[in-house]
């Protein structure tokens, strides 16, 4: 799946690349799950996805391009630059009235380069004002899993009933911090679907036509509610 070369060239919207990783393994153990899979895409364009095997992300880059598959990881100061909002006291180059914003994220070899919005340089080794950041980047040597194995069919309207779930508290907050970087609206929507007890969640947003993510659900857990919680009697009426 991967052949990873010097040669390899690849060019992602830096922001899109920053939301998928946020879904990357940190266990050294699982190496080939520390960077962001850049794949070409069916539909046009390319797939960035990432996953630490608890939940995954995909992202679409409608105008990234790619020559082959690979693992791109970025050292910390690469998403710190993506992600961090210029005021005018940064070091950051200026283009006429407004600091820079970064606009692409780009593997050559095995460096990345980090340039601003507007940048229309062809060769990235001649370093201008429009360079945000520049490091030593080298794609990781390995096969990125299959990640279509595990997204479920799509929805067809005919399920019945309610299956309870339970999931770790701790990762929603992650699939919003993604959402928020590819919309401008201040609080965008989560849509949570699922198929059936100990399948994965759906996860997508009507504010990020781009994004596609996964949650895996906690098996073993119990997702009953508490007991003090009042039953619910058809002779009453529903009450808030």
């Amino acid at each position: 799946m991967s052949n990873h070369t010097p040669a390899r060239k690849i060019r992602v919207n830096a922001r899109k690349f920053a939301a998928a990783w946020n879904f990357i393994s940190t266990e050294e153990t699982r190496y080939y799950l520390n960077g962001v899979c850049i794949t070409p895409c069916r539909e046009g364009g390319v797939l960035l996805i990432a996953t630490n095997g608890h939940y995954m992300g995909i992202v679409h880059d409608e105008t990234g391009e790619t020559d082959a598959e690979y693992i791109c990881p970025v050292p910390k100061k690469i998403i710190t630059a993506i992600r961090r909002r210029p005021s005018r006291g940064d070091h950051l180059p200026s283009r006429g009235d407004h600091l820079a914003r970064p606009g692409d994220l780009h593997f050559v070899g095995n460096a990345a380069f980090l340039t601003c919005e507007g940048f229309d340089g062809e060769d990235l080794s001649i370093i201008s004002d429009a360079h945000i950041e520049v490091a030593y980047a080298p794609a990781i040597d390995a096969t990125f899993p299959d990640y279509s194995r595990v997204i479920p069919p799509p929805f067809d309207g005919k399920e019945k009933g309610i299956t309870e779930f339970a999931i770790n508290g701790n990762f929603p907050p992650i699939f919003s911090d993604a959402v928020r970087l590819l919309t401008s609206e201040k609080s965008p929507s989560l849509c949570f679907g699922v198929r059936g007890r100990g399948e994965p969640l759906t996860v997508t947003s009507p504010a990020a036509e781009s994004f596609f993510g996964l949650l895996m659900p906690m098996l073993g857990d119990s997702s009953q509610r508490p007991t003090w919680v009042p039953e619910f009697k058809k002779s009453e009426k529903a009450k808030p």
